[in-house]
């Protein structure tokens, strides 16, 4: 066999090897089956690039196709194709068109087909994954934009790490220096004896009968305790109480009517009582500083204490005349208790008017009387005399 023919059959093998391999794994990646576009839009794809497989529940269904942005300069959101093998577009649904959040609030509700960009492996390589949708949510037709969510950006995540990290490395210094504190003898030693002190108080508080011991022990302390906090919620109620009347009393002080909000808020009447307590204050200075009968009562002078003097003992000898009328001494005393003076008066009042000599002394009197001259009768008419009408006047 000739070197050409050896040469021949040696590159057709290989092609065969090679087209038996590209077809294995273009059938592996679904190559040759029909595909449908669909479209997905992101913020940032994180790195995807076209060919990227597409995968959902762990299965790849497709590629990606193109990735880049639109022709409009002010759109800065990047634009990716999705060529999935149309045996499995049956799983993508149309997710309802509402916000995210309301999608947060009620989780429960069926959830269409969503795209996300993941990490294919450790490497950093992208690619995309699309999330099973309800069955009971229409079936999305081809050429659909599907809802997105942005992948996580793990530099952020890895700036709080390190923020994180430092925290915690001052964490640990501060720890380190609480621990070479807590190594100091005299600290140790410190914290030995506060423990003792402890123990011996609780110690005291157990077994030593004492007000703590007591308070934690006795049933009657207990009882008492409960008595002093009932007694702290009546009184708490009354202040309460208190306090709602005092917020009424000054609501109505507030909107009035009343003297508190007239005074309050009149300006008259809050004038007139500055003008009175002006008044006063200037009476009562005069009465401090000025001379005078009010000042010398209530500062005192000589003459005013003779004054007083002589005033008390006019009210001794008074009361002591008053004891003398109600023991019946003298005319006064005899009038008002002795009852046979006052017959003995009332008898001579009566004998008056049966003795003759007294009538003829009242009727000269007034014949004497009759004859002096009188003055002028009134032009007017005359007012007869009180008493009773038609009776005339005795003689």
């Amino acid at each position: 066999m000739s070197k050409n023919v050896r040469v021949g059959i040696f590159v057709s093998l290989a092609l065969l090897v090679s087209g038996i391999f590209v077809f294995m794994i273009g059938d592996n990646r679904r190559l040759w089956e029909s595909k449908a576009r669909f479209n997905a839009t992101f913020n940032d794809v994180a790195g995807l690039r076209p060919g990227a497989p597409v995968r959902m529940g762990g299965v790849e269904i497709g590629a990606v196709g193109d990735v880049g942005h639109s022709g409009t300069a002010s759109d800065t959101r990047i634009h990716v194709t999705l060529n999935l093998v149309r045996d499995e577009v049956d799983r993508i649904r149309l997710d309802p068109d509402v916000s995210e959040e309301e999608a947060k609030k009620h989780p429960d509700r069926p959830r269409g087909t969503i795209a996300r960009v993941v990490n294919k492996g450790l490497l950093g390589d992208k690619m995309i994954e699309l999330t099973v949708g309800d069955m009971r949510l229409p079936k999305a037709p081809e050429g659909t934009q599907l809802r997105t969510e942005d992948p996580v950006d793990l530099t952020k995540y890895l700036a709080k790490f390190d923020s994180l990290s430092e925290k915690a490395d001052r964490a640990l210094g501060n720890i380190e220096r609480i621990t070479g504190a807590l190594a100091n003898e005299k600290v140790a030693d410190d914290i030995k004896g506060s423990i003792a002190s402890v123990n011996v108080i609780l110690a005291a508080f157990a077994r030593k009968d004492g007000a703590a011991h007591r308070l934690l022990f006795d049933p009657e302390e207990a009882k008492k305790v409960d008595v002093l906090l009932n007694n702290l919620l009546v009184i708490s109620h009354e202040a309460a109480g208190a306090t709602a009347d005092v917020h009424t009393m000054t609501t109505r002080v507030n909107s009035g009517p009343g003297l508190a909000h007239t005074l309050l808020y009149d300006e008259k009447m809050a004038q007139g009582a500055t003008g009175t307590l002006v008044e006063v204050r200037n009476t009562l200075e005069a009465v401090r500083t000025q001379p005078g009968i009010a000042h010398a009562v209530v500062y005192g002078d000589p003459n005013t204490q003779k004054v007083l003097t002589n005033v008390g003992a006019m009210s001794d000898d008074l009361r002591a005349v008053m004891a003398g009328v109600r023991a019946g001494k003298g005319t006064i005393g005899g009038l008002l208790v002795d009852p046979s003076i006052y017959e003995d008066l009332k008898a001579i009042v009566g004998n008056v008017e049966r003795n003759q000599v007294l009538r003829a002394l009242v009727r000269y009197s007034i014949k004497e009387t009759d004859q002096r001259p009188h003055a002028a009768p009134p032009s007017g008419p005359v007012t007869p005399p009180t008493g009773a009408p038609g009776k005339p006047e005795a003689k």
